[in-house]
């Protein structure tokens, strides 16, 4: 009897030790089976197409403006933007399995709005989990050769949106993971660049190196993420370059807020000095080409046509022609005027800066009767003989008498810390704190006599046909 349980124990043990050694044979080919599926799909990826997109979102990806890199790694996806150099990393759980043809179907928030059909896919595989630093979810699946990039609803269970990824050799996932623990860390003290910052760049030239950029908040941009972006306080962009050992600078352009900092044409290389940053940043140096007809140069002087109110503004044309003008836009849209700029398809800086004269700007509330002449026609305005481009409301005037002119004296406040001047332009606000200045729609302006006991001298040369200079300097000591 006990060697027959014996026996019986043995053969119990026996099959006890095959059936774990299966188990862990086949747990060690489904792990092999996992790490080489995960190492089949680890890379860089870019942007190819957006399959789906939740109807409640009020954006498009369309492959033309949307620059994103993926870098899939052992634990980790870096998704970057190599033109705002904005980057985030993302927690990645690695399991894959097969999916269903209907496995979309319940993830369907809007059964009106098709999500795309996988049943014609022979290979539909669930790759991987993905968390990013908010907790939003996401998911990575193959579609026979195809990488999609799903992004889950605020429920987890629907999808918002289905991006197709292909496969790039323009980026590693290497420099994507240095670039975002670099970008982390590097950024933690620095200073937010300011347009008083450009100008004290510019003012070195050519001599200007990458050492000068130490203190300011950065982003790493471009292929290779060679490109340094500066975004800077009031919305202009500063991109930097360089490719050389010695911190020798290849560019340093400067583009306005609202426009493409990459297009060369659109930007100014800082190097070239502070006058051609100034000359750039002018309300009426327009960046888009218009086409005007239809306007008679100024014929029928003094009947003044409202064309445009805006933000307690009037803009009058000193003509009485107004309704024949027509406007072509850079898509070729033909527009009249007045509806071109009700419409905000063009802005009345960049009409005049394209050629349109004799126009009047006046405050909607305008007890003393005068107007703003800076689009009227050209003023060249200096500060200590470096001319600076004020706005179009810099300037108000009622007549010619030097006591019935005014300066915004906020705007002035800026030039002079532009040029360093900070004790002048502080007094400058502690005036117009105090409350005693003539308002006009909600900016404090100044005369020229109150100027001068501020110490600035002010000089206007009416004798000029072709251009009204406005020269300020300082009063010597």
């Amino acid at each position: 009897m006990i060697m027959k349980f014996l026996r019986s124990y043995r053969t119990v043990m026996i099959i006890v030790f095959l059936y774990i050694l299966i188990s862990c044979v086949t747990i060690a080919v489904s792990m092999q089976q996992v790490k080489g599926a995960k190492k089949d799909i680890l890379g860089c990826y870019e942007f190819d197409d957006c399959l789906y997109m939740n109807p409640l979102s009020s954006f498009i990806a369309v492959k033309e403006f949307f620059p994103y890199v993926y870098g899939l790694g052992e634990d980790s996806m870096i998704i970057a933007n190599t033109e705002t150099g904005d980057i985030k990393r993302l927690s990645v759980q690695y399991e894959k399995r097969a999916i269903a043809k209907d496995e979309f179907l319940s993830k369907n928030d809007f059964p009106y709005f098709t999500i795309p059909d996988i049943s014609d896919y022979n290979e539909r595989w669930l790759h991987a989990m993905l968390t990013d630093e908010d907790g939003q979810q996401y998911r990575l699946y193959q579609m026979d050769h195809e990488i999609w990039l799903i992004k889950l609803s605020q429920r987890d269970s629907g999808i918002w949106s289905i991006y197709r990824l292909k496969r790039t050799n323009d980026f590693n996932f290497s420099d994507l993971r240095d670039t975002y623990e670099l970008g982390n860390k590097e950024n933690e003290d620095k200073l937010q660049m300011t347009l008083r910052d450009v100008y004290e760049l510019a003012r070195k030239g050519k001599n200007l190196t990458t050492l000068d950029f130490d203190m300011f908040r950065s982003k790493s941009v471009g292929s290779g993420f060679t490109i340094m972006r500066y975004d800077i306080k009031g919305g202009c962009v500063l991109i930097v370059h360089s490719d050389t050992p010695d911190e020798v600078i290849n560019y340093a352009r400067l583009s306005k807020r609202g426009y493409d900092p990459y297009d060369e044409s659109l930007t100014v290389d800082i190097r070239n000095g502070t006058e051609a940053v100034a000359a750039y940043l002018d309300p009426l140096h327009s960046l888009v080409k218009l086409k005007i007809e239809g306007f008679n140069n100024g014929e029928g002087a003094g009947e003044r046509e409202l064309i445009y109110e805006f933000e307690g503004y009037r803009y009058y044309l000193n003509s009485i022609s107004a309704d024949q003008v027509v406007i072509t836009l850079e898509n070729g849209d033909r527009l009249p005027l007045k509806q071109a700029l009700k419409e905000r398809r063009t802005v009345i800086e960049d009409l005049v800066g394209n050629g349109l004269y004799n126009v009047f700007m006046e405050p909607m509330d305008n007890p003393k009767g005068g107007y703003f002449p800076i689009l009227h026609h050209c003023h060249k305005f200096t500060f200590d003989n470096e001319e600076f481009y004020p706005s179009t409301s810099f300037m108000y005037m009622v007549d010619a008498d030097f006591s019935s002119i005014y300066f915004g004296i906020e705007e002035l406040a800026d030039v002079l810390e532009l040029w360093g001047r900070d004790e002048l332009a502080k007094k400058l606000r502690s005036l117009e704190k105090a409350g005693d200045l003539f308002v006009i729609a909600d900016k404090a302006y100044i005369t020229g006599d109150e100027l001068t006991e501020a110490g600035i001298t002010v000089e206007i040369g009416w004798a000029y046909s072709s251009h009204t200079p406005v020269s300020f300097t300082l009063v010597e000591k």
